[in-house]
C-alpha cells in the first residue's frame, strides 16, 4: 500500500530489526508503522528503545502503531508508550494516504 502512494519503504521483520535500522540511519524517517504484536517484543518495547536512541541521534521519528486491538483506550496505551498516532487493523488506504500526506505536508513545510 505505501509503495503504491508512492512512498519509499524500508521493512523490518521484528522489533529489534527496526531499532537497529534506527540506529543505522543517517536522519529521521517520515514515518516508522510500529505493529503493536510482534515474535520478539512488542511495538511497545521497540518504541521505548528507539525513543531513548533518538535522544543520542538529537532528533525523532514519527511512529505509528498499527494494531488489530481497537477497544477504548488502546490508542492512549499505544500514545502513552511514546507513539505519535494510531491505526487499527485492518488498514484502510484512505486513511493511511490521509495520515502519510499530512506527514509528507508537514515535513516539507518544516524544512521550507
Amino acid at each position: 500500500m505505501i509503495e503504491h502512494l508512492g512512498y519509499a519503504v524500508e521493512l523490518a521483520s521484528c522489533g529489534q530489526e527496526a531499532i537497529e535500522k534506527v540506529r543505522a540511519a543517517t536522519g529521521p524517517f517520515m514515518a516508522i508503522l510500529m505493529d503493536v504484536k510482534m515474535r520478539d517484543m512488542d511495538g511497545f518495547e521497540a518504541t521505548k528503545s528507539i525513543r531513548k536512541l533518538e535522544q543520542e541521534k538529537g532528533y525523532s521519528n514519527t511512529i505509528i502503531a498499527v494494531t488489530a486491538h481497537a477497544l477504548a483506550g488502546d490508542r492512549e496505551s499505544c500514545l502513552e508508550a511514546g507513539m505519535n498516532d494510531y491505526i487499527s487493523k485492518p488498514i484502510h488506504p484512505d486513511i493511511l494516504a490521509q495520515k502519510l500526506a499530512a506527514l509528507a505536508k508537514n515535513l516539507l513545510q518544516s524544512r521550507g
